[in-house]
């Protein structure tokens, strides 16, 4: 955390700013609950049910281990208490030799302790460090474990992290019967009031229950018991996830699965699978439906955004079938439309995107995929041809079909603009609100492209539900506006800058290359204001700066008639369970959250730049007319005279500014 105090000097009036660097140390799991989203999704659903697949992947890295063969989840949905039980080696109970407490509870509180740094209790596994199952006993306000091994059932408990009840020994067991039971309630001051998801607990654990076909899998729904087991891998999983309106054109699935492992960043295949070997799982189906549905897990893990593994495997589908279409142009899109792929990477070094795991980043897995995806699938295509010859003709249909929208779409589009004005003559980077009326529409002209898309999605709408504000993004820096002086050739050429371009078409007030303001008329503009938005940093200054020249030279009448604003972002955010407020400094919004009557631990963010913000958030500090700040450029043609110097090639001026001459 960062602390700043601010004091005037008393001579100058200038801040002097004393910079306090403060440094916490956190014991146990204290910065999980600090930070919680550093270690799930968020505090939302997602978190809240990430917290449960956490305990599930460990009974599931227990199955791929050979030590487990049931997994069971229950959900108390009206006291949304979770137990997840399972029949695997269980916890160790003894003392710990390093901390001299039970390992049970050293599993459940500190980060730096598990079984899954070494690769000796799992040779493939979803958790690389043992985090997962901390995260959820720090972001649960009650937890319970009970554990059995070696003939004896033991349970401690816990609190947000902390030990409540130590281990103890509860009773006796038959020497056979191991596993492990966790029962918790997440914490509402993390999770707010989300609530479970039955659904999601459903297609989660069928989802496993596929790519497990050797583990019995149960869900009870408050009290009520339902068998998820599957014997069908893959192949069955597809065909459950069949759309209603979608049907088949190939008999069954393709499948294959291929078994081995990793030598000099090449997958080596085993002729027969082996207790610690990595292997490549998948079932290809090809439907008349609509676009292609990837479904990719990573030792067990569904990881929802693909990753390498999808990208060597599209490359290898897409490869093989431009083998048998003898038309340019069409592309791997094509190809895809209507397929539907289930794979299952496991891997002894996984290396995903985030704790959340939602993508796979290993560079090695592409080549993976692509070799044996490109081996299997081809032997079946060329035994297939019939299959093959539809799945081509329905691609090349599918890129004509395309290029004929693309003509016809580009006609009308052209004669609709000719008769009513529509976008004619506007720059095709502008994000347009045409619906709208000109006294009421707004032109963002923001820095970047990222920042664009952000403000585009975060755009706020009048009384009549249309759009009224425009984006336009620039593309780096546009050139100083003021060095060109009065040489008409080099006016022109500035002139011929795509950014400045666009600032002018997108007005449409034009503008004077001779004498500042003369042919600028405000009453033909297209727009009401024109807010310039960029980052709160040196660049994003040094173009707002740049910016602020080119109108006072070119559009000063715009300026002259209040048009010209720029918008303020906050530098900081501070959120907390059921709130967040905004900020310019550290003080200001702790005084924000106090004022709206909150004393806890806040979260404070220092915001990045507007393409690194949340459109939400760009929306409410920027955007939205009741809660932004803008600031209106007023100047008359003395300031405009001396801003024009300042920005000039004469460094004198400059330098007589600063006190150097």
């Amino acid at each position: 955390m960062v602390d700043r105090e601010d004091s005037a000097c008393p001579e100058c009036g200038y801040y002097l700013i004393e910079t306090v660097y403060v440094v916490e140390a956190m014991e146990g799991v204290e910065h999980i609950r600090a930070r919680p989203s550093m270690y799930i999704p968020d505090t939302g659903k997602e978190g809240l049910h990430h917290i449960v697949w956490e305990l599930v992947d460990n009974a599931v890295d227990e199955h791929m281990a050979g030590h487990c063969n049931a997994l069971s989840v229950e959900l108390d949905s009206k006291k949304q208490l979770v137990t997840v039980t399972d029949d695997g080696r269980g916890i160790p109970v003894e003392k710990h030799p390093q901390t001299g407490k039970p390992t049970i509870e050293g599993i459940f509180t500190r980060t730096m302790m598990g079984g899954k740094f070494g690769k000796q209790a799992y040779a493939i596994s979803g958790g690389l460090h043992g985090v997962g199952a901390k995260a959820t006993c720090a972001l649960s306000d009650r937890m319970e474990v009970e554990t059995v091994r070696k003939g004896f059932r033991y349970r401690v408990e816990f609190c947000r992290g902390s030990v409540t009840k130590s281990t103890k020994k509860v009773g006796k067991a038959k020497r056979e019967h191991t596993g492990t039971s966790v029962t918790f309630h997440p914490d509402k001051d993390i999770f707010g009031r989300n609530v479970y998801d039955a659904d999601r607990f459903r297609e989660r654990l069928t989802a496993i229950a596929y790519l497990c076909p050797g583990l019995t899998v149960r869900l009870t729904i408050n009290g009520k018991v339902t068998d998820l087991t599957s014997r069908d891998g893959l192949a069955g999983y597809l065909q459950s996830r069949l759309g209603r309106k979608e049907e088949a054109v190939m008999e069954e699935p393709v499948t294959f699965r291929v078994y081995g492992e990793f030598k000099d960043r090449k997958f080596v295949p085993h002729q027969k699978r082996r207790s610690d070997s990595e292997a490549i799982d998948v079932a290809i189906w090809w439907t008349d439906g609509d676009g292609e549905g990837w479904w990719s897990w990573v030792n067990m893990i569904p990881v929802k955004d693909g990753g390498t593994h999808v990208t060597g495997a599209k490359r290898a589908i897409t490869r093989i079938l431009s083998g048998y279409c003898d038309t340019d142009g069409v592309s791997g899109d094509d190809f895809r439309e209507g397929l539907r792929v289930a794979v299952h990477v496991m891997l002894k070094e996984p290396h995903f995107e985030g704790q959340a795991k939602n993508r796979l980043n290993n560079p090695e897995c592409a080549g993976m995929a692509d070799t044996t995806f490109t081996k299997h699938f081809a032997r079946w295509a060329a035994v297939n041809g019939d299959v093959v010859e539809a799945l081509v003709s329905r691609a090349e249909a599918l890129y004509k079909a395309r290029k004929a929208y693309k003509a016809a779409k580009s006609v009308a589009t052209q004669t609709a603009y000719a008769d009513k004005g529509g976008r004619k003559g506007l720059p095709p980077v502008l994000a347009t609100a045409l619906r709208c009326k000109p006294e009421e529409r707004e032109l963002f002209i923001v820095e970047g492209a990222s920042a664009g898309g952000n403000a585009v999605r975060g755009r706020n709408r009048n009384t009549n539900g249309h759009l009224f504000q425009e984006v336009l993004p620039l593309k780096g820096k546009p050139p100083n506006p003021v060095r060109s002086g009065e040489d008409l050739n080099r006016i022109a050429k500035l002139f011929n800058n795509a950014e400045y371009e666009n600032i002018v078409r997108s007005i449409g007030a034009g503008h004077d290359l001779t004498q500042a303001g003369e042919a600028c008329e405000p009453s033909k503009s297209r727009v009401a204001k024109v807010i310039i938005m960029a980052d709160a940093d040196a660049d994003g200054g040094h173009i707002g700066t740049l910016l602020l020249a080119f109108f006072l030279r070119f559009l000063y009448p715009l300026v002259e008639q209040g048009m010209l604003w720029v918008a303020l972002p906050p530098l900081f955010t501070a959120k907390w369970p059921k709130g967040r407020v905004f900020g310019d400094t550290l003080e200001e919004v702790k005084k924000a959250a106090a004022a709206k009557g909150y004393r806890g631990k806040l979260t404070i963010t220092r915001l990045k730049g507007l393409g690194e913000m949340q459109p939400v958030e760009l929306a409410m500090t920027s955007m939205e007319p009741t809660t932004r700040r803008l600031v209106r450029i007023e100047a008359d043609r003395e300031s405009v005279k001396y801003i024009m110097d300042l920005l000039g090639s004469e460094v004198s001026v400059r330098k007589d500014l600063l006190g150097l001459l």
